[in-house]
C-alpha cells in the first residue's frame, strides 16, 4: 500500500470515529422527516418503480427493456442517505 492510500484509509477510519453514530443520524433524518422530492412519472427510455425499504422511499431507474438478472448499484454523495431533491 502506498503512502497515500495509507493516509486516506487511516483519514476514512479517523472521520468514522468521530462523525456522528448511525443512531444519530437516523434520528437526525427522523427529524427532519420527508423533504417533499419527487420522481418524474416519466422518462424517455427509462422505467421508474417506487417501493418502500424500512420506512424509506426507495426508486429504481431502469433502462426499458434492461436484461433481468443484471445489476448495477451506484450510490453518489448522500443520495442513498438522503432524500432527492425535487426535479
Amino acid at each position: 500500500m502506498s503512502w497515500q492510500a495509507g493516509l486516506v484509509h487511516g483519514l476514512i477510519r479517523l472521520a468514522g470515529k468521530l462523525g456522528p453514530s448511525v443512531d444519530k443520524q437516523r434520528a437526525e433524518l427522523e427529524r427532519r422527516g420527508p423533504t417533499g422530492g419527487s420522481v418524474p412519472k416519466k422518462l424517455a427510455g427509462v422505467d421508474i418503480t417506487t417501493s418502500q425499504q424500512h420506512g424509506m422511499t426507495v426508486v429504481r431507474l431502469s433502462p426499458t427493456g434492461s436484461a433481468p438478472g443484471r445489476t448495477v448499484f451506484y450510490a453518489h454523495g448522500g443520495s442513498y442517505c438522503f432524500e432527492a431533491a425535487s426535479l
